[in-house]
């Protein structure tokens, strides 16, 4: 009896550890996704300054403004995530479901939030989320989110921005025009507001608030937000969109195909005298080979001489195999005018991606996206066939059919609105792991383009 008690003791252990060695294999293999495509070390980030400043007290029934303050980096997207007291304070699309709650400095900046809502935490507590990014072409370093919130109940809430990874995020590009995420440096996290009882009057619309220069270690706080905004922030160039005409595919979806395939009319001359590119490289966020019906990436690919003459390739079939690497065969034909010669740039551009401008045969970036093209450097293009490996660096995704040519709101707002759907229009349109469903990998990878917006020119 006590021997048949000790073997069902050990099982019991054994299937503790087992479980144990099975969590733990799936953290580590969510953190290395994380930090492969994500964070790469946090230490690497540029800085970018993060205040909040509220009232000290607000009239219960009166309209109040949080500011959230962002400086010191060119910033094009922003997801942010802040806590509040749900009990004593309401936010303004709480009662306005089709309005939203925030405005901005400069205004009109960023597109109408791609997300906001509201989620309960327990414990009286509520969570905003509020995903934005840039409407124009250029950043500024000094961004103010205000933030509408009313009174409930006489009390004291607390605004806290969460600012551990993978939580508020915020991308753009850095001194030298590379797109990444920056660490969020919390010069002052958390505000708080006393609700106070007071004579009965009409609420008035907020005054936006305005957040003096900040110094390390001295943040002021305003006793009420009725400050006239004084400053100017200055626009400043950032990545600019391509004046290269935008080659796109027009995608149309049949059942038996969820790969895009192009309307754009090209020729098919015979490859004899053409020059033939076999080329590999990897795709972002792709870490396995997909499933059959979802491994070819109709792309397109152009070369350009030092004239800027550019010759177009026969639409190409990337195909995806194991590791996330992409395989094709770029073939320019003879018709196009395209000749041999050593000062030529290549083109990629597929279905879902920014289009990558590629300067070597053997490229390689340290960080995904980072790669530029230096003054010096060009392809040698050799008639016949040749092959070249690019898989030192990625393609991004992020430019969804319809292709613009720039990762912006409306490719945020397909991919969300297609999240969990495994249909073949969705899995064409937006699935950028290739995993046949559009999930919140895909949602990450698009936020992560951001900072990159444009196609390379």
């Amino acid at each position: 009896m006590l021997q048949a008690a000790t073997v069902v003791k050990h099982r019991h252990m054994l299937k503790i550890l087992s479980f144990i060695l099975v969590t733990g294999i799936s953290a580590t293999g969510l953190f290395w996704y994380i930090n492969e495509y994500i964070y790469k070390s946090s230490a690497s980030f540029p800085i970018v300054q993060a205040t909040m400043v509220a009232p000290t007290e607000s009239v219960m029934g009166d309209e109040f403004n949080v500011s959230v303050r962002l400086s010191g980096q060119q910033v094009s997207g922003v997801e942010l995530y802040l806590l509040y007291s749900g009990d004593v304070v309401k936010y303004y699309k709480e009662d306005h479901p089709t309005e939203s709650g925030m405005t901005q400095l400069p205004a009109s900046y960023f597109a109408p939030p791609v997300v906001e809502t509201i989620s309960d935490q327990g414990r009286g507590t509520k969570l905003l989320k509020l995903t934005l990014v840039t409407l124009g072409q250029q950043t500024v370093s000094d961004v103010q989110l205000n933030f509408r919130f009313t009174g409930k109940v006489a009390g004291a809430s607390a605004f806290t921005m969460v600012t551990d990874a993978g939580n508020s995020r915020i991308v753009g590009p850095d001194s030298t025009g590379t797109a990444t995420y920056f660490e969020i440096q919390p010069l002052n996290p958390t505000a708080n507001t006393t609700i106070i009882t007071g004579p009965d009057r009409p609420a008035e619309d907020p005054a936006p608030t305005v957040i003096p220069t900040i110094i390390a270690g001295n943040s002021p706080i305003p006793t009420r937000p009725v400050v006239t905004p004084t400053q100017t922030l200055t626009l400043a160039p950032s990545i600019r969109p391509s004046t290269r005409p935008v080659i796109t595919l027009a995608p149309t979806f049949t059942p038996n195909n969820p790969t895009a395939t192009p309307t754009q009319t090209q020729t098919n001359d015979s490859p004899t005298g053409a020059i033939i590119v076999n080329f590999s490289i990897k795709l972002q966020g792709v870490t396995r080979q997909p499933i059959e019906a979802y491994r070819l990436l109709d792309t397109v690919v152009q070369a350009e001489d030092s004239s800027g003459r550019g010759y177009l390739a026969n639409i190409v079939k990337l195909n995806i195999g194991a590791n996330g690497i992409a395989a094709g065969q770029a073939v320019f034909p003879a018709t196009t005018g395209i000749r041999p010669g050593s000062n030529y740039t290549l083109y990629i551009k597929p279905a879902k991606h920014i289009r990558k401008k590629i300067c070597e045969d053997r490229p390689v970036e340290f960080t995904p996206g980072s790669y530029r093209c230096l003054d010096d450097s060009k392809i040698t293009l050799a008639a016949g066939e040749q092959t070249m490996n690019f898989t030192g660096v990625y393609l991004l995704g992020g430019d969804l059919p319809t292709q613009d040519g720039v990762v912006n709101a409306r490719d945020i707002i397909q991919v969300r609105s297609q999240l969990g759907s495994s249909t073949v229009d969705a899995v064409a349109k937006s699935d950028l792991n290739f995993d046949g469903i559009v999930d919140s990998q895909d949602y990450t990878i698009v936020l992560s383009a951001l900072g990159f917006k444009f196609d390379e020119e």
